[in-house]
């Protein structure tokens, strides 16, 4: 089966919305959001630079940037040789590939940037905070449970 020119562009479609959505939304609260917004009594929208790796981790850790930055370069590399060289035969999966891409990117150019993940979206209970992410951050796990859902839904052919 060749890739056509409409899944290709779909999927290109779909990638620059993705990264465009993240990026817009980030641009938003760096240059445009005064103080913390709250959006209900369980969600608040602030800027939070996370420096470190998901959810915060190793905020202060002497990692460096340049580690974290080649690592999603090679992880979303990997993710787009495997598509090139594989899709034929998993086209199913395209959509969650292109998600976890488009968040991948988003994400690197903030760190290519800012040296650090811009995170706004905060939801919480009284003092009880899930930790800050991003739009980079949704595409990315929606992207992963649709391959769980694939590779359970396509049972031992995977």
């Amino acid at each position: 089966m060749q890739l056509s020119h409409r899944v290709l562009l779909q999927s290109s479609f779909t990638l620059l919305v993705g990264i465009g959505l993240d990026q817009l939304s980030k641009w938003w609260v760096l240059y445009k959001l005064v103080a913390p917004m709250q959006v209900t009594d369980f969600f608040s929208v602030v800027l939070v630079i996370n420096e470190g790796m998901v959810f915060g981790w190793f905020q202060h850790a002497q990692l460096g940037q340049l580690v974290l930055v080649a690592q999603a370069l090679v992880l979303v590399g990997l993710i787009g040789w495997w598509l090139r060289c594989y899709w034929r035969h998993r086209y199913q999966i395209l959509p969650a590939l292109i998600l976890i891409i488009a968040g991948g990117i988003g994400n690197w150019i903030d760190r290519f940037r800012l040296a650090g993940v811009v995170d706004l979206l905060d939801f919480h209970y009284q003092s009880w905070h899930f930790p800050v992410f991003n739009l980079a951050d949704v595409w990315i796990n929606l992207g992963m449970l649709l391959l769980i859902y694939w590779c359970f839904r396509s049972g031992s052919e995977t």
